[in-house]
């Protein structure tokens, strides 16, 4: 479980948490930590086109992890998604993958690309 100060937010449903974030994606290049906003989370490239993401802390369960994409272009060249198994309660990880035409793919460095997500975990194994 989580051991960090949360501050209140409302909800329908006990010890949620909200971890929100976004990064600049750096082409082949490693992401920036100056383009990491949010906070509670670490971001790197796992490899062509697939960020690992990790949290600070465990949490037992989750109701949704979410991913978008901010893409400069107005062509939709690229498509992020969620890839594998997220696992918030022992590796904290989930990973973002770009995957358009199901080939991982980089995308480009520009300062309007960036990769935005959510998650709403929840800081106990009781109810919902």
């Amino acid at each position: 479980m989580a051991n960090k100060t949360f501050y209140g937010v409302k909800s329908r449903g006990r010890e949620r948490v909200d971890i929100c974030g976004s990064f600049a994606p750096n082409g082949s290049s490693a992401v920036s930590s100056a383009s990491v906003k949010g906070a509670g989370f670490t971001v790197v490239r796992d490899s062509a086109g697939l960020f690992k993401v990790t949290l600070e802390e465990t949490f037992p369960n989750y109701d949704c992890v979410l991913v978008t994409l901010q893409e400069n272009s107005a062509a939709t060249t690229n498509f992020v998604k969620l890839q594998g198994a997220v696992d918030l309660s022992t590796n904290k990880t989930f990973y973002i993958a770009n995957a358009p035409g199901g080939t991982l793919t980089d995308i480009a460095a520009n300062a309007n690309n960036r990769i935005h997500f959510r998650v709403c975990a929840k800081n106990t194994s009781v109810g919902s």
